[in-house]
């Protein structure tokens, strides 16, 4: 295996928790990637927020620049780093770029998205409900996008450093099992592992939920990324206890690959993951072999939906955007590669290919010309993977496609602002 991401990792991609995740943005930055600025706030909403387009004549216009080439993106998948489509420094398009007035918009989207996750979740355990409509059941991959939301919240100026570090360190505090108090609240779990489902004032197992790998590796990284945002404090040293806590090995398979839970399938090939492999490779107390990334990757299957090919779960034509969005919330993929994909040239063409099926749907069955398809709840209940498209979209699956198809995406999230 030879993983290119980032330099100083020693040879390898096990390293200490600070190097992992220096690859993570910044808005200092000032770019438009901004994956934890945008995407993380508001791609956490994709499973909770979604609407039906009422049907309304008219093509598949987005007025995303009424073109299929926008000049700073080929849709020719390329496999090499430096083969990305960008501009120079690999960045799509950079803060500066953008007008006042989208700069304004976006900034509203943005703090009205964070809202959600300091507003409805229980300040008691820091624990974030799963959607909306039901208060009393937190996701952990809610809590995990709810840290790095805050942390989002404090660099912008939307809640004090003190309002921020407390709120995070009662949600840390939630998941830890601190030795010298037996009576504290514990987030239910196994082995470092925790519940999918957790009762939001409790912490206890609901719903019959699974020990789930991805969920709690999307936990693991919203609190590495609070650690590092919070350096020197308690915050970083729970943060770095709970990832040393995971024993990624004991959900590795004989076949050196890991699963989606103790009992459940083996997670070989594309999807969401990988960033539970790049968790696991890293961990300083309980890695998996570096040949389980092969192991995994050598099942990569192509999907080409009109030209646009893309890497995808079986390689099937799935276009679900959170499959591309979620671990690069926390991984800075731009001109990072192994010897099997370029993750982020391949986030781009998925999201692409996204765009493109959605408005192609909307025109043949006379929905209005909207897209991004992703995990939310439609009209007939939840949406997810292998779920058939029936025109539900949702406007968090087109805000954290911004640092992929920039223009396409400010100007639909613009049109469902304006219109619903």
């Amino acid at each position: 295996m030879n993983l290119e991401f980032g330099t100083g990792m020693g040879g390898g991609v096990r390293g200490k928790t600070e190097v992992i995740w220096r690859w993570m943005l910044s808005r200092r930055k000032k770019v438009i990637p901004v994956l934890i600025s945008l995407m993380v706030v508001v791609a956490g909403l994709s499973a909770y927020y979604g609407f039906q387009p009422e049907k309304v004549p008219g093509g598949p216009t987005d007025g995303g620049g009424g073109g299929t080439d926008q000049g700073y993106v080929s849709y020719e998948f390329s496999l090499g780093w430096d083969e990305l489509r960008t501009d120079e420094g690999g960045v799509s398009l950079t803060w500066n770029d953008l007008s006042q007035e989208d700069r304004d918009f976006l900034d509203r989207v943005q703090q009205a998205a964070f809202q959600y996750f300091w507003d409805e979740t229980d300040p008691d355990t820091g624990l974030v409900p799963d959607r909306a409509s039901n208060d009393t059941v937190s996701s952990i991959a809610a809590v995990g996008f709810g840290l790095s939301a805050i942390v989002v919240a404090e660099e912008r100026g939307w809640v004090t450093y003190e309002e921020a570090y407390d709120r995070i360190l009662t949600t840390l505090n939630s998941f830890y099992d601190d030795p010298n108090d037996p009576n504290d609240l514990v987030v239910e779990g196994s082995h470092g592992f925790f519940y999918h489902w957790v009762n939001t004032q409790t912490g206890a197992r609901e719903w019959n939920s699974e020990i789930s790998l991805i969920d709690t590796a999307i936990f693991v990284a919203g609190a590495l990324h609070a650690g590092q945002h919070f350096k020197g404090t308690q915050i970083e040293s729970i943060a770095d206890e709970l990832y040393r806590a995971v024993e990624w090995d004991w959900l590795l398979s004989s076949n050196n690959l890991l699963k989606a839970t103790p009992n459940g399938p083996e997670k070989r090939g594309y999807d969401e993951y990988i960033l539970a492999y790049i968790l696991a490779l890293g961990s300083p107390t309980h890695p998996i072999p570096e040949s389980s990334w092969d192991s995994m990757a050598i099942g990569y299957k192509w999907s080409d939906y009109g030209g646009v090919k893309f890497l995808s779960p079986a390689g099937s034509t799935d276009f679900l955007a959170y499959l591309y969005q979620f671990p690069a919330a926390w991984i800075d993929f731009r001109e990072k590669h192994d010897e099997y994909a370029n993750y982020w040239q391949n986030g781009i063409a998925a999201l692409e290919a996204n765009r493109r099926f959605c408005l192609e749907q909307s025109a043949n069955n006379g929905w209005a010309p909207l897209w991004g398809f992703t995990a939310n709840d439609g009209k007939n209940g939840y949406l997810g993977y292998r779920s058939t498209f029936d025109g539900t979209v949702a406007p968090s699956a087109v805000a954290a496609s911004i640092p992929f198809i920039p223009e396409y995406a400010i100007e639909m999230l613009k049109t469902m602002y304006d219109n619903y």
